[in-house]
C-alpha cells in the first residue's frame, strides 16, 4: 500500500538514496494523519519536527501537504500504522520495498 501511496512522487531518475527518503516521508506522513486523529497537536508537532530534520528538501512542506490529503482521501480506510520501511534497488527503476506494519488499526 505505502508504494501505491508513495508512487505519484518517484520519479524515474530517483536515486536510492532518494528513494529511500521518499518512502520514509511518506510511511512518516501516513502514520501522522492516522495520530492526528486523536491529536491535532501531536501531528504539528512532528511535522514541525520533520521539516526542520529535512530542512534542504525543495518545498517540503507542500509535498507533506499533499501526502496528507492523499492519504486523506484515498487511503484513509487503511488505519495499520507503518514501523518499519526499507527499499533496495535492483536494476533501472526496479526496486524491492518492505514494509512492516503494525497488527492493531487505528492506534
Amino acid at each position: 500500500m505505502l508504494d501505491s501511496f508513495v508512487q505519484p512522487f518517484l520519479d524515474s531518475d530517483d536515486t536510492l538514496d532518494t528513494l529511500k527518503i521518499k518512502f520514509i516521508l511518506g510511511a512518516f506522513v501516513w502514520d501522522a494523519v492516522i495520530i492526528k486523529k486523536n491529536s491535532e497537536d501531536e501531528f504539528i508537532a512532528a511535522k514541525k519536527h520533520i521539516l526542520s530534520k529535512l530542512q534542504h528538501i525543495p518545498d517540503l512542506e507542500s509535498i507533506i501537504d499533499e501526502m496528507v490529503e492523499r492519504k486523506q482521501e484515498e487511503f484513509s480506510e487503511f488505519g495499520h500504522l507503518i514501523m518499519e520501511v526499507d527499499v533496495e534497488k535492483k536494476s533501472g527503476f526496479e526496486y524491492q520495498l518492505n514494509v512492516a506494519v503494525s497488527i492493531q488499526q487505528n492506534i
